[in-house]
């Protein structure tokens, strides 16, 4: 989520003071040691949206074994830990490198 920032009244976006806002990484979704869990669970679109995969062949990734399995959420809803998503993105990047070189 991007969120703007607010100028205050009779600043110019120059001169207004704005904090980075720092990206999620896989780190940033994994607990700490000396933390208690903390999971982010993202649904099927934003999956699709990160992976850029269609939903058969998403659901063929995990059938294959590849693919994290779903958290069931109550009735038919589901979701993915996003930290196990972009582990199997970052799979996918190391697999392309391993043969690129």
């Amino acid at each position: 989520m991007i969120r703007k920032p607010t100028i205050p009244a009779g600043q110019t976006p120059a001169s207004a003071s704005v904090t980075p806002i720092k990206s999620p990484t896989t780190t940033d979704t994994q607990p700490r040691a000396d933390q208690a869990p903390f999971f982010v669970l993202i649904r099927l679109s934003e999956v699709l949206r990160q992976t850029g995969l269609s939903r058969s062949a998403w659901y063929a990734s995990i059938a294959a074994g590849k693919a994290p399995k779903p958290v069931p959420l109550g009735g038919k809803a589901v979701a993915w830990l996003q930290h196990e998503v972009q582990q199997y993105i970052a799979g996918l990047v190391a697999a392309r490198d391993q043969h690129a070189g």
